[in-house]
């Protein structure tokens, strides 16, 4: 038996909701931060934080996709390559900037995936069937 397309439209918002929390979250220790932080660091720190969040927010939206009444579960496992490049286009990126502070970039990226993986292991737990 199949998941109904109720279901998984149900468990997109609740991974919508989830992620934009996180989002605020590790935007507010980012801003919290910037009191202790050199500009730089806190623009660094911003750049890990996005680095990691606009991947998932690309999954997010193609993950879990219904098309024609049928989920796609292959869109699950192109999204998790399709992460893992942009992700490292991210840091491509974001190194050829001037000024970036290497360990503040890594620790809004670790940060902000540490979220994900809360948010992410939330959903699941909140959503299993017993």
């Amino acid at each position: 038996m199949g998941i109904k397309s109720s279901e998984v439209m149900q468990y997109r918002s609740l991974m919508w909701r989830t992620f934009f929390c996180m989002f605020f979250v590790a935007g507010a220790t980012a801003a919290g931060a910037s009191f202790w932080l050199e500009p730089n660091q806190t623009a660094s720190l911003v750049y890990g934080i996005l680095i990691a969040a606009l991947p998932q927010m690309w999954a997010v939206a193609k993950t879990f996709r219904v098309k024609h009444g049928k989920v796609v579960p292959q869109a699950a496992l192109l999204a998790a390559w399709v992460k893992f490049g942009l992700c490292a286009l991210g840091f491509a990126w974001v190194f050829t900037l001037p000024d970036v502070t290497a360990g503040a970039v890594f620790s809004g990226f670790i940060m902000q995936m540490l979220l994900i993986t809360a948010g992410n292991s939330w959903v699941a737990m909140a959503t299993q069937k017993s």
